[in-house]
């Protein structure tokens, strides 16, 4: 349903143990470094890369997320 989407490595949520919980006084390392836009849609989910890897920002359900992967 979003090709712009497609081939982002988003890590599972069951495969993530979190250490650290970054806190908004620091944003430097939650700064966004690259943005994947649908240009047809402008409320289509975003791909969002930080130095912690790429997310998926927007209206979009688990199941959907692992059908990019």
């Amino acid at each position: 349903d979003w090709p712009h989407l497609a081939g982002l490595k988003v890590p599972t949520q069951n495969s993530v143990h979190v250490n650290v919980l970054i806190g908004s006084c620091d944003m430097a390392p939650q700064e966004v470094l690259e943005i994947k836009r649908d240009p047809l849609n402008e409320r289509a989910p975003r791909g969002l890369r930080t130095a912690f890897g790429w997310c998926i920002a927007g209206p979009i359900s688990p199941a959907a997320v692992a059908q990019l992967q």
